[in-house]
């Protein structure tokens, strides 16, 4: 409910002649990104009023809203527009990867044990890893390993990557990581379906 209080405040500070920065409407953009990666985990009784309150943001800040996230049905081959891999990357998160739990194919699962472990290592400086996330990154070898498995240096490479990662504090494994889990998701469109994974992050 915080964004329908946010919205209510907001309306008043704007009647009382507070100016609009760039930065308000790059918060508001921000906003409306996060609800509708988690739109589908929402609260059911409480997912429209807060939609209404995001609409109400965009409309006080003059921000373009937000569109509703697609995701992908389970089924039908995976394709990417993007060109360049790490926006491959962010295209295959919002495509694949649940608000919350497992993704429920091997290529989204792929794209979120590589998305959290570049956070985990690159914004929490490493201070959470665990033996969950060296968990996750066997999965990943693994997986690179299956239907049309990457050539076998690149898989060879990717074990290297994993071994530099090991405590959680190589700072240049993870991009190179989520690199060729774009190229093994790229190879291999058909949906493989997720079983439920061994670690628990």
């Amino acid at each position: 409910m915080i964004i329908v209080n946010l919205a209510e405040i907001a309306a008043i500070l704007l009647d009382a002649g507070a100016s609009l920065t760039p930065d308000m409407k790059e918060s508001v953009k921000r906003i409306g990104k996060d609800f509708e990666f988690a739109r589908e985990k929402f609260n059911k009784d409480k997912v429209d009023g807060v939609s209404d309150a995001l609409i109400k943001l965009y409309q006080l800040f003059d921000v373009e809203p937000v569109a509703n996230r697609i995701m992908h049905d389970g089924t039908t081959p995976i394709q990417v527009k993007a060109t360049t891999w790490p926006k491959q990357h962010q295209e295959l998160w919002e495509y694949l990867v649940p608000a919350q739990g497992h993704a429920q194919t091997v290529q989204g699962e792929m794209i979120r044990i590589t998305g959290r472990v570049s956070h985990e290592v690159l914004d929490n400086g490493g201070g959470n890893w665990d033996r969950e996330y060296r968990k996750m990154l066997d999965a990943l070898i693994r997986h690179l390993g299956t239907g049309e498995p990457l050539a076998p240096a690149l898989l060879q490479e990717a074990s290297d990557l994993v071994s530099r990662l090991h405590d959680g504090y190589d700072f240049d494994a993870p991009a190179r990581l989520s690199e060729l889990a774009v190229l093994w998701v790229v190879t291999n469109p058909q949906p493989i379906a997720m079983a439920q994974p061994e670690y628990t992050r």
